[in-house]
């Protein structure tokens, strides 16, 4: 099993940071109110936030790639993998994030469900529009990764997907 972390970019944790801001301004603001109730709201998000993001990443089973993004799961069979490749999302801009359906879109940081904008369903954790990893199932199922090492990336789940 061979495991691989994805590239950091650290816009999650300067949303964490704003959302705890505001509700310290807020409760200074208001502080009759009972705004234990936000802080404690606001707290497991920052806390689910952070913990997702430092604990990203893929596996590559003998059966199966694992991804963890976030709070986001996916897992496709070997099988089902009809392309693997190394993109340049600035090149190819029918792969990027349109709509999202379930998951976290900032400037420069997708992660969770999309439509693409060539209308297809994507599973996306790119941090960066440079080296991300396009994975094309059978069901026409576009993942986009960014990780830290993709050449390796790209050969261990070529590998597993030939001895699958």
């Amino acid at each position: 099993m061979n495991t691989f972390t994805f590239k950091k970019n650290f816009a999650p944790l300067w949303l964490a940071a704003f959302l705890l801001a505001l509700v310290t301004v807020l409760s200074l603001t208001a502080p009759n109110s009972s705004m234990w109730l936000a802080w404690l709201i606001i707290g497991a998000i920052v806390t689910a936030l952070v913990y997702g993001f430092l604990t990203s990443h893929a596996k590559i089973t003998s059966s199966h790639l694992r991804i963890q993004a976030d709070v986001y799961r996916h897992t496709v069979k070997l099988e089902d993998i009809v392309q693997i490749r190394e993109i340049n999302l600035k090149l190819e801009p029918t792969l990027h994030a349109g709509f999202r359906a379930w998951g976290t879109s900032l400037p420069t940081y997708n992660t969770g469900n999309f439509t693409l904008n060539n209308n297809q369903q994507g599973f996306l954790f790119v941090s960066s529009d440079e080296r991300v990893i396009h994975i094309q199932t059978k069901n026409d199922l576009n993942i986009l990764l960014s990780l830290e090492k993709p050449e390796e990336f790209i050969a261990a789940l070529k590998e597993a997907h030939a001895n699958s």
